[in-house]
């Protein structure tokens, strides 16, 4: 388990049959180790690249909802989940996951300052604001911190999974790009 990244085919994105991703309250570190062994083999081929998720809101009825929504994706698992933005730098660090969902308004950090702090130490880590609000001057501002993306949270049923993907293709592209030349 090289944590090295499978260029692989989705399997079908309404496949549910082998969604085994579970919403934790607290972060488990041993479910890194089964994303290879969740991934489907079909004729000898890889038939889905799991993307390991760590989502950050202060609220938890915000972060369940997010976790429901991303565990209808046989691609997707959630490896950890925090709080605040504090404990999401520590815990981006400890797990090392492709993209955190980062909520804005937070006690402690705010998503603009832990984005700035998990690029500033992991940055290939991806990072897709989730907030409440729908405003440009937040949204500069995120790119400004080192987000790739933002969804407003009202928007996030249908278009969390989208922008999900968009994001970690646009960035697999660009690594395939950086290493052709």
């Amino acid at each position: 388990m090289d944590g090295s990244v499978h260029t692989v085919k989705p399997v079908h994105p309404t496949d549910t049959r082998c969604a085994n991703v579970s919403c934790f309250s607290s972060c488990h570190p041993w479910k890194g180790h089964l994303r290879h062994a969740e991934e489907l083999v079909r004729g000898g081929r890889l038939q889905a690249i799991i993307l390991r998720v760590l989502v950050v809101d202060d609220s938890d009825i915000v972060r369940r909802g997010i976790c429901q929504i991303l565990q209808t994706q046989v691609d997707i698992e959630v490896i950890c989940e925090a709080s605040d933005g504090a404990d999401a730098v520590r815990k981006a660090r400890e797990h090392r996951p492709d993209i955190v969902l980062l909520d804005i308004t937070m006690p402690v950090m705010n998503g603009f300052e832990a984005a700035r702090r998990i690029k500033h130490e992991l940055p290939s880590t991806l990072i897709l604001m989730v907030s409440q609000f729908d405003s440009a001057p937040f949204q500069r501002e995120a790119i400004t911190a080192g987000a790739s993306g933002y969804v407003v949270k009202s928007n996030a049923a249908s278009e969390l999974i989208p922008a999900l993907r968009k994001l970690y293709s646009q960035h697999a592209a660009n690594l395939r790009g950086s290493s052709n030349g």
